[in-house]
């Protein structure tokens, strides 16, 4: 489904009824907001892992712009921030009121700007496998040096200091070779197989990771204290990409933070632990939903 949502068509799916029998009566579940990992990926990376949630929750999976099925915008416009009103837009196009809003990855960046500017409407915010500020840039290079192979850490080492993510070929490369990483439990043929049927966006790739990208300068600690909404922020002990330290960084700062840090799970924590993942999502909307 498509919005016309500041100037572009935002792509969005639904995943989940609001309204479910239940008895005598229809039982109305909360609304959920997904933001997917990347920058330059979709949703299609997060499923169908995912998916399990819609018996608890209606899932709004949003692909950011330039991003996945929705549309082309100038290039300069693909931004935390821009995301994040995006993201609001669309809340108010769906005619909705308060929303929970989980944000994975570089989605969790997302996620933790547009509770900075628009918590009022957040019944909670659920923040997976990501990290506040530029940091990680510094701190993943050296869990892959600690933890991979000599392929993983050159090819590394090229896609972070010569930006060498700029094409669709290179960014597969990547994903397929960086999948025992991602994934504690790897699976080669699952792995490339989401691989295979990825979309992926190397212009916004090339433009958020890039040397003068927002990614290796932006920072919310300072401000995080700002947000009073009840939040859950979840780490795989095994994550390379944003590592765990970037998770207590967030939840030391953020009043009704709730942190939980999964063991044998790497930066995919919903395929690698989905028995702790997804309960753990389940409880905490439960408790927080109005």
């Amino acid at each position: 489904m498509y919005a016309r949502i500041n100037d572009v068509d935002l792509f969005f799916d639904i995943e989940g009824k609001q309204y479910v029998p239940d008895g005598s009566v229809m039982r109305k579940k909360p609304i959920c907001f997904f933001l997917h990992g990347g920058p330059g990926v979709s949703h299609y990376h997060f499923l169908p892992a995912f998916s399990s949630l819609a018996d608890s929750m209606q899932l709004v999976f949003i692909d950011h712009r330039c991003c996945g099925l929705s549309g082309k915008a100038p290039t300069a416009t693909c931004s935390m921030e821009q995301n994040a009103d995006d993201a609001e837009a669309l809340r108010q196009y769906l005619g909705l009121n308060k929303i929970f809003l989980l944000g994975m990855s570089y989605g969790g960046m997302v996620a933790q700007k547009y509770a900075l500017k628009y918590q009022e409407h957040l019944q909670g915010l659920i923040l997976c496998c990501t990290a506040p500020n530029y940091r990680y840039f510094e701190t993943s290079p050296k869990v892959v040096r600690r933890r991979g192979t000599k392929e993983q850490i050159e090819f590394g080492k090229k896609a972070n200091e010569e930006g060498l993510l700029n094409t669709d070929k290179d960014i597969r490369k990547l994903f397929r070779l960086f999948g025992s990483l991602y994934h504690y439990n790897y699976e080669k043929a699952a792995c490339d197989a989401a691989v295979d049927r990825a979309i992926y966006s190397p212009e916004v790739i090339a433009h958020q990771r890039g040397p003068s990208g927002e990614m290796r300068s932006f920072d919310y600690l300072p401000e995080l204290h700002k947000i009073k909404v009840p939040t859950l922020i979840l780490s795989g002990a095994d994550d390379h990409a944003t590592p765990p330290e970037h998770s207590v960084d967030i939840a030391n700062e953020i009043k009704q933070a709730e942190l939980t840090i999964i063991p044998e799970s790497g930066h995919e924590i919903g395929d690698d632990r989905p028995d702790v993942t997804f309960p753990l999502i389940r409880d905490f909307v439960a408790r927080n939903a109005e």
